[in-house]
């Protein structure tokens, strides 16, 4: 075991150094076009045609919507694989089957038997991911597997899977510098997963992305649903031609209250999720598939807990009471700031909570100025997660001057969490996030090795 896990890190840190990861570098580890993982998925004998898919695009909620249909799929016996990133613990939580990781002998053995593509095509972390993705999937037999694009869509290493369903879960502002800076050209590279004849959901949408992406479905001659009223009542009054599904809870699907994905936003994710299920199981899918209500309602309350999917609105510790999400861009901050400032101000009537308290880093390339006026005025330890991508705490510092009643500058997520757990007081409330990498240092912490119940 000893000698696995040797080699496991070998490959890893090896692929690392070769590929560094967006995570890591930002736009110089992104690399555009897709002549690569055609070439990578043709070396491996094109495995993602060996399993039905469901390919989730979106600025935000591709993930949480990912995990809770993996969750339903498995629930009635499929074997569901499940492609997200990024990842926040552990590397192998990007690609797991019915909930579990890909082993360490399966990612050395992928690398044993790509090493020799490796070298000749250097391709990118991301479509060494996929590539390692889709081969596990198809080696062990998965029958249905959600497969969340990466970045934007059209030019994504996942487009070249043929799926089922394809899904858009919202179109906001994010990564501008690579999908461009108007909604309506971040939807048409979102929307670039529509395949013809593929049915394709549309989640929280409104504004100028709903008539691209419907103009998109409709170009495609493909169906196109949703259960958001709004977008229904759009798509009912254009000249396209729609099939609308009558959203409802046939199908066991639960309140959003009684989810282990505690969140806010995931009113809107369980609503996209809710449509999806509807298509699958209409006339319209060559195989229809058929849910049971029960599992259905089981399997979306357990969502998190089955898929082990972590950091939406997750409690890591109690008295303090810490929670911690990813959300980084505008969208998505500004529905978890609305549910941080109404749970601390809710806490205040009920005399849990006496002070409100930010540990927030975020990435160099964030448009600080068109998010900071979400944020509550609170006491702010700022800092930052590892890699070059990380904004200097300090720079972070001197957008929030107006917001910060405390202000404490770190060096990294650790010596945050060390200072303000120095001060800590039981009735505090405190938040980690403004980046997917500081909550991941955040749960690598020893300090909630064991996280609170929720």
């Amino acid at each position: 075991m000893e000698n696995l896990s040797q080699e496991y890190e070998f490959w890893v840190g090896r692929m690392l150094q070769m590929s560094p990861s967006f995570q890591q570098v930002g736009r110089s580890g992104y690399h555009p076009g897709m002549e690569t993982m055609k070439a990578f998925d043709a070396f491996l004998g094109h495995p993602h045609q060996k399993f039905q898919s469901v390919h989730v695009a979106g600025t935000n909620g591709k993930g949480s919507v990912s995990h809770m249909l993996a969750s339903v799929f498995a629930a009635h016996g499929k074997k569901t694989g499940l492609y997200t990133s990024p990842h926040l613990a552990d590397f192998r939580e990007r690609i797991r089957i019915n909930g579990e990781p890909i082993s360490k002998e399966a990612v050395v053995d992928f690398f044993r038997r790509t090493a020799s593509f490796l070298e000749e095509y250097h391709p990118s972390f991301f479509e060494i991911t996929t590539a390692m993705a889709w081969d596990y999937f198809a080696r062990e037999g998965v029958e249905v597997a959600m497969i969340e694009v990466g970045l934007g869509g059209r030019m994504d290493s996942t487009n070249l899977i043929m799926p089922i369903l394809s899904i858009v879960t919202s179109i906001g502002y994010d990564h501008c510098d690579l999908l461009g800076y108007e909604l309506h050209n971040i939807a048409a590279e979102k929307g670039g997963i529509i395949k013809p004849g593929v049915p394709v959901v549309l989640g929280n949408l409104e504004g100028e992305p709903l008539p691209v992406l419907c103009g998109m479905g409709w170009g495609q001659r493909c169906l196109v649903h949703s259960c958001d009223p709004f977008v229904a009542s759009y798509m009912s009054g254009v000249k396209y031609h729609f099939d609308l599904l009558e959203s409802g809870d046939q199908f066991g699907i639960p309140q959003v209250d009684e989810l282990d994905l505690r969140g806010d936003y995931q009113l809107h994710n369980l609503c996209t999720v809710r449509a999806a299920m509807e298509v699958l199981a209409s006339k319209h899918m060559a195989e229809p598939f058929v849910w049971n209500p029960a599992l259905v309602n089981v399997a979306l309350k357990e969502a998190a807990k089955r898929t082990k999917f972590r950091g939406r609105w997750e409690q890591l510790y109690a008295e303090p009471d810490v929670f911690c999400d990813i959300a980084h861009n505008e969208a998505g901050l500004q529905i978890t700031m609305n549910q941080l400032k109404n749970t601390f101000e809710e806490g205040q009537k009920e005399c849990r909570y006496a002070r409100l308290v930010l540990i927030l880093g975020m990435v160099g390339d964030k448009e600080i100025d068109r998010v900071k006026g979400l944020f509550p005025v609170a006491d702010y330890y700022f800092t930052q997660a590892p890699g070059s991508r990380a904004m200097p705490a300090e720079k972070l510092a001197t957008y929030f001057v107006e917001k910060a009643r405390r202000c404490v500058v770190t060096t990294s997520v650790q010596e945050a969490l060390i200072a303000y757990f120095s001060v800590a007081q039981p009735d505090d409330l405190v938040y980690v996030g403004g980046s997917s990498y500081v909550v991941a240092e955040a749960l690598n912490h020893p300090i909630f090795a064991n996280p609170a119940k929720n």
